[in-house]
């Protein structure tokens, strides 16, 4: 994709994409202009159609010129309106406007867009300020409630154009069901049923215009043919259709009132909600029209376009706006890549307002509630439906994460529908941070693993490996996970210090899944390394290393006590530091001083002195360097080698990277390429020796001899190749089931 965010001179694409734009953009602005008035009575619907409308022309404009992303096309939306019209509701029920009082419905408004006037202002400073990309760590269940608050308000609201009753509750409906006009539902199921299909006969762009005129048409035909019919009203005429600031003056004389004090609180809450709601659209829109423009854009200078529009709009008595991805995407399809096209948009939907202000008002309300009521159900946010699915899972994972989000989202929306929107929002982002730090709050210990069942990669004589199988619970392994703080640390020092009284001696951190570690994580570990340490028991941490993995957390950890010397780049590498510790503290015997005999390995297979002196005759010996390879990745050698003396590091060429990845260390006293031995098969992986290398080597055709010879002697050693087949599948067994508890 590219990452040129300079836009291209204006083209005739822009005067067609801005016009394309304009034109599916007038349902949307009327749908959000209803909205956004619904609580002011019908009376009001023809200025809301205008507010929406002016949203459109005005922020547009200025978002187009501020700042808005080169293709973008700015408009209002039904979720902020739902905001809008929250705002207005609270405000009526203070009791202190009078709707049919001129003076009163004047501050009334002034206050409303004094609201729209700081949304915008709001996202001017986010976006100046360069945090604009802060806006998008609102939790996603507060903003899936919010949707679908929005979708169920929206619905309800629309219920009564719908059936052709004045507003009430259900109740009073169903005790009344002859009140529902059967023409004026037909009107509005007619406008929802072509809105809903009307995609699979007609472009998607032109289905809303289409459904309202169909809409339109059905009731004015009603209407002529049975004149006594009971159909719900039209819009009506509408006031002046050409912009004008009109609220300039009211709104900071209605903001600065003394007498305003109070109803400013409910001001600013519902201008932060409008913020919030339109800064979280703008981005999930700017990335999702980065990817059909294949160009990058500036969230912040968004942001600030965006607000700048909202902020003039006010005073024309506009909404809010946000860049809307259906407007951008017929505008790009048709042409649209710069700036200009915005414009165009802007000045080609105030010349439809002038055009259609008087078909405008033959516009039946139940065909917008019919069109509303099908916008409003794909407002459901989809997340949820796929939570809720997830719940009915059995095997389901992380089952208590997804109860725990859907949780959230339920909250959301008993807020928004039992009070307000504006309400929801700021109960949502309260509970997101209860619940924030109740995870935060969490033990970081994903689990705890012992030396008994988890081992590190080097193969040890049989002996010693059957030792540490027994013992191995004296080494503890801690698995953690997410963030070391204040709020989860003290658990891990207290699960540690518990797993010490309870005898381990080498307690390992795994730090792998650890993202960072506060000032209280890092004393707390200190603290817990000294303690432990004057109790005898070692403290290790792995996946943390003085200027390698993680330098920065290990750098910490030596601040507070903990030295090198107890980090390593790897559990494995820890893991075989502490067996061999443990190996020490139990006295094992790491074998003969000058390296193992042949007639060491043939007493652990069973063979008396007279049978080692026979299988001698059968064994090569030979010896390598370090960095020589003993065999490589697809050898077909059918040899067994027993190491004598020295180590030998097992590895495969990762593809692509041509490095070699450790797999296993052999030393002494074990075998490898038993299996070549027994298939033939080519060889899986290299074996490299670290340093001076001694082997002793059985060859296929040795053994096929030696069977032939002395098949006693055979059958001994293929026994023996067998136990430590057994064993080491019975380790990767137990390996297995404790990676998948």
């Amino acid at each position: 994709m590219s990452q040129t965010t300079r836009s291209p001179s204006f083209t005739p694409g822009d005067l067609s994409g801005g016009t394309a734009s304009a034109i599916v953009s007038i349902t949307g602005n009327v749908a959000a202009g209803v909205i956004a008035f619904a609580p002011l009575g019908p009376e009001y619907t023809g200025q809301g159609i205008l507010a929406g409308m002016f949203s459109s022309i005005v922020a547009g404009l200025m978002a187009a010129l501020f700042g808005s992303a080169p293709g973008m096309i700015a408009g209002p939306k039904a979720t902020t309106s739902m905001a809008f019209a929250a705002l207005l509701s609270q405000l009526l029920a203070t009791g202190r406007f009078d709707l049919q009082s001129p003076e009163s419905m004047d501050l009334l408004l002034a206050l409303a867009f004094g609201a729209v006037l700081i949304s915008g202002s709001v996202q001017i400073l986010l976006g100046a300020f360069r945090v604009g990309a802060l806006v998008k760590f609102m939790p996603y269940p507060v903003v899936a409630g919010i949707r679908n608050t929005t979708a169920i308000l929206l619905i309800y609201g629309q219920l009564w154009p719908f059936l052709g009753v004045p507003s009430q509750s259900v109740v009073s409906l169903f005790s009344d069901i002859g009140q529902i006009q059967p023409a004026t539902a037909v009107v509005a199921s007619v406008t929802a049923g072509i809105a809903w299909k009307g995609a699979r006969f007609l472009p998607k762009a032109s289905v809303p215009v289409v459904a309202l005129v169909a809409g339109t048409l059905l009731h004015h035909l009603l209407q002529a043919a049975w004149p006594g019919t009971s159909l719900g009203p039209v819009f009506g005429s509408l006031p002046s259709a050409i912009p004008r600031p009109e609220y300039l003056g009211g709104i900071f004389a209605a903001l600065s009132d003394g007498a305003n004090l109070d109803l400013l609180v409910m001001v600013l809450g519902g201008a932060l909600a409008m913020a919030v709601l339109d800064s979280i659209s703008a981005l999930i829109t700017l990335v999702s029209y980065q990817s059909i423009a294949d160009r990058r854009f500036d969230a912040n200078n968004q942001l600030v376009g965006q607000g700048i529009g909202s902020a003039v709009a006010a005073f024309f008595g506009g909404l809010t706006t946000s860049g809307i991805l259906a407007r951008a995407a017929v505008n790009h399809n048709a042409g649209g890549r710069s700036r200009a096209s915005g414009v165009v948009n802007a000045l080609a939907v105030l010349a439809l307002v002038v055009v259609l202000a008087r078909p405008l008002a033959l516009i039946p309300k139940a065909a917008v509630a019919g069109l509303i009521m099908v916008i409003a159900s794909g407002l459901f946010d989809r997340w949820t439906v796929g939570q809720v699915k997830e719940l009915r899972r059995t095997d389901a994972t992380k089952l208590m994460d997804n109860y725990l989000a859907v949780g959230e989202m339920v909250f959301v929306v008993m807020v928004g529908v039992f009070v307000n929107l504006v309400a929801a929002v700021g109960a949502g982002v309260a509970l997101s941070v209860i619940v924030f730090v109740a995870k935060m709050s969490r033990s970081p210990i994903r689990r705890v693993r012992t030396g008994a069942t988890v081992r590190s990669t080097r193969r040890r004589a049989e002996h010693l490996a059957e030792l540490l199988s027994s013992e191995g619970h004296r080494i503890a392994i801690i698995e953690l996970e997410g963030t070391i703080f204040f709020g989860s640390c003290d658990s891990l020092a207290t699960r540690a210090e518990d797993l010490a009284d309870d005898g381990a001696e080498f307690i390992l951190l795994d730090l792998k899944r650890v993202g960072s570690v506060d000032a209280t994580g890092y004393k707390v570990l200190g603290q817990t390394f000294q303690r432990l340490r004057t109790r005898g028991t070692t403290l290790a941490f792995s996946y943390v290393t003085s200027g390698g993995i993680n330098a920065e957390i290990a750098e910490d950890l030596v601040l507070n006590g903990v030295p090198e010397a107890r980090m390593f780049e790897s559990t494995d590498v820890a893991l075989e530091y502490f067996e061999e510790g443990l190996l020490l503290k139990l006295g094992a015997d790491a074998g003969p001083p000058g390296g193992w005999t042949l007639s060491d390995f043939g007493k652990s297979w069973g063979l008396d002195d007279d049978e080692c002196a026979i299988l001698d005759g059968y064994i090569g010996r030979r010896r390598f360097v370090e960095g020589e390879f003993v065999v490589k990745d697809g050898g077909t050698g059918r040899s067994m080698f027993l190491v004598a003396s020295g180590n030998a590091d097992v590895s495969i060429l990762t593809p692509g990277e041509g490095r070699r990845l450790r797999l296993a260390t052999f030393s002494e006293g074990t075998l490898f390429g038993e299996m070549a031995l027994l298939d033939g098969s080519p060889r899986a992986a290299a074996v490299q020796a670290t340093g001076p290398l001694e082997l002793l080597e059985l060859s296929y055709e040795a053994l096929s001899e030696l069977g032939s010879e002395h098949p006693e002697i055979a059958v001994k050693i293929q026994g023996a190749i067998g136990r430590i087949l057994g064993a080491r599948l019975r380790g990767a067994n137990a390996l297995i089931l404790e990676l998948d508890s």
